[in-house]
C-alpha cells in the first residue's frame, strides 16, 4: 500500500521556510549582482564571505533512545535547560577558510575566561544580535580577514548576508564602506537556497555540536550535580570548545562546493552552474554578457578593477602596472621598463 501511494515512515519536523513566489527572478537578480561586482571590482575568491548568525541550544536531548521492549513511556534525562540558548555568528569565503566564530552568551556582563584562538565572546542581555554586536563582528573579526598585507592598499571584498534589518542600517553602511567592503544581501523568502551557510554548513556544524555534547553528557562527574541531584547546564569554557572544535572539523571542501550550490562564486563561463540547486537550476544564467561590465577580468585574479583603470587613463602624471624593473632616468623623461612593455613618462617643469 506505501509503494502504491508512495508513503513513507516519517519523523517529526519543525515548519519548513515558504520560499518565495518569485524565487527564480529574485535569485537571477542576486547572481547578476555579485557577479558584475566580482567582475569589475576584481574581487578575489577568499574575499567573498557569507556570515548568518545561528542558535545554539544549550540542551540536545536525543529523539530516539535504547529501551526495554513494551514500555509504555520512554524518560530521556536531560538538565532541564532545553530553551536556553546562545547565538554564533559564523563566517566562512568562497575558497574555504574560516573566519573566527563569535559567540554571544545571555548575559548583562561580559565574562571574564580563557578564550580559544578560534573564538570571540560577547555578552547580550537577551543573547541575540543586534546592530552594535554587528558593528563589532566586522571591526573585531572580518577586518582581520580583510586586512590587506603591509605597505598595500586594502583589497575590496564582498559579504553575503540575509535581509535581516540590522545589516541595513546607515551605520552598518558606513562601517562596512570604512573597509571597503561591498553587501550582497539575500532577498526575503530565499534564504534556504541562496545562503551557503543555512544549505550546506550548518548541518555539519550543528552535527558536531551534538557529538560534543552526548560526549560530555557521558562523561559527566559529581561535580556537574546540584545539591537537589539535577544536572547543571554546560559552562560557558565548555560550550566555547564544543564551539571551536565542531566549527574547526568543517571540511574546506563543502564550503567550498556550498558557494558553488547557490550560485554566489561560480565561473562567469557558466561551466558550473550544473551545480546550482535543483529548485534554481532553469534559471541559472547559461552565459554572462560581460560587455558593459568593464575590462576583461576574470573573477578570482588580483588584475586592476574597471574604476582603477579608468583613473589610471586620466591621469596626466603617473600610472601603474603590476611589476616594475629598476627605473633609469634619461634626457627630458624617465623610462620605466616593464616586462615586455616600456611606457615613457613625461614630466611637465
Amino acid at each position: 500500500m506505501r509503494a502504491k501511494w508512495g508513503l513513507s515512515v516519517r519523523v517529526k519536523t519543525k515548519i519548513g521556510q515558504k520560499l518565495a513566489d518569485d524565487i527564480k527572478p529574485l535569485a537571477k537578480s542576486l547572481w547578476r549582482f555579485c557577479r558584475k561586482k566580482i567582475f569589475n571590482l576584481a574581487i578575489p575568491l577568499h574575499m567573498i564571505v557569507n556570515a548568518d548568525q545561528t542558535a545554539l541550544f544549550l540542551e540536545m536531548p536525543q529523539e530516539r533512545i535504547v529501551d526495554h521492549k513494551g514500555i509504555k513511556t520512554v524518560h530521556v534525562h536531560t538538565t532541564g535547560y532545553e530553551k536556553e540558548r546562545v547565538t554564533v555568528m559564523l563566517a566562512c569565503t568562497a575558497t574555504g577558510a574560516k573566519l573566527l566564530a563569535y559567540i554571544i552568551f545571555k548575559r548583562k556582563h561580559p565574562l571574564k575566561i580563557p578564550v580559544p584562538n578560534n573564538v570571540v565572546i560577547r555578552a547580550h542581555p537577551k543573547g541575540w544580535m543586534d546592530e552594535r554586536l554587528v558593528q563589532d563582528w566586522i571591526t573585531k573579526v572580518l577586518a582581520l580577514h580583510v586586512k590587506p598585507p603591509p605597505g598595500r592598499l586594502r583589497p575590496p571584498s564582498m559579504l553575503v548576508l540575509d535581509y535581516y534589518r540590522g545589516h541595513l542600517t546607515e551605520g552598518m553602511k558606513q562601517t562596512m564602506r570604512l573597509f571597503k567592503i561591498m553587501p550582497a544581501v539575500i532577498p526575503g523568502g530565499c534564504i534556504s537556497v541562496l545562503q551557503p551557510l543555512d544549505v550546506c554548513i550548518n548541518r555539519s556544524f550543528k552535527a558536531g555540536v551534538r557529538m560534543e555534547y552526548n560526549e560530555w553528557f557521558s562523561r559527566v562527574s559529581i561535580n556537574t550535580f546540584t545539591r537537589t541531584g539535577n544536572l547543571k547546564k554546560p559552562p560557558p569554557e565548555v560550550v566555547m570548545r564544543w564551539v571551536g572544535k565542531s566549527w574547526a572539523v568543517v571540511p574546506c571542501e563543502l564550503i567550498q562546493k556550498s558557494f558553488k550550490v547557490c550560485g554566489i562564486s561560480n565561473a562567469l563561463d557558466a561551466s558550473e552552474d550544473h551545480l546550482i540547486l535543483h529548485q534554481l537550476k532553469e534559471q541559472a544564467p547559461d552565459e554572462v554578457d560581460v560587455s558593459d561590465w568593464g575590462p576583461s577580468v576574470l573573477m578570482g585574479t588580483t588584475a586592476p578593477c574597471a574604476m582603477r583603470q579608468r583613473r589610471m587613463k586620466s591621469s596626466p602624471k603617473m600610472t601603474s602596472c603590476p611589476r616594475k624593473m629598476p627605473v633609469k632616468q634619461t634626457s627630458g623623461a624617465w623610462t620605466t621598463t616593464h616586462s615586455a612593455t616600456v611606457i615613457v613618462l613625461m614630466l611637465r617643469c
